[in-house]
């Protein structure tokens, strides 16, 4: 919606000359969030569209917008908090720090509860290996947590592959 609403700036620029009594125009400082806040929701939107596929399979493809999300929320923390260190922040500035925050939290949550179902079929698929993997969860924690993470992970695979291999052994 806020981004429907952005082109249409002047249309209420105009309504707000023309009609004494408009009091709901927003000022220039909010087109000014508006945008900053839709830059950051950017992120999710394309993450959902390509996630919601119907027509093709999307497994493969959870980690990598995971780790988007996460690059991007590390990106715009670590430059507000630049903001903040040096100097006077906006009410922008304040506004997008506690939302990131926000999510932030709401992201470490979901990702401790999926990370194993997203790593999976990263493994798995023919272009991407356990390096690979390593190296990206790097991104999402401690390299105690990555550490954790990855050793966790291996235990599936090597778990799956036993199961697989008892199932092949018994029928053949």
């Amino acid at each position: 919606m806020l981004e429907a609403a952005l082109p249409l700036r002047n249309a209420f620029y105009s309504l707000e000359k023309q009609d004494k009594d408009y009091t709901f125009a927003p000022s220039p400082s909010e087109w000014k969030m508006a945008e900053a806040i839709c830059k950051l929701l950017q992120v999710f939107y394309i993450a959902t569209v390509i996630l919601s596929g119907s027509k093709y399979p999307t497994s493969h493809l959870h980690f990598y917008q995971f780790w988007k999300i996460k690059k991007m929320l590390n990106k715009k923390e670590s430059n507000l908090n630049r903001k903040l260190l040096n100097g006077q922040p906006s009410t922008q500035d304040l506004t997008i720090a506690r939302m990131i925050e926000q999510m932030q939290i709401k992201f470490n949550q979901y990702w401790i509860e999926t990370y194993k179902s997203a790593c999976i079929p990263v493994i798995l698929d023919p272009r991407f290996k356990y390096d690979f993997l390593e190296y990206l969860l790097n991104d999402f924690g401690s390299e105690e947590e990555a550490r954790k993470w990855m050793s966790e992970v291996k235990q599936i695979m090597e778990d799956l592959f036993d199961e697989y291999s008892k199932e092949v052994f018994v029928q053949s």
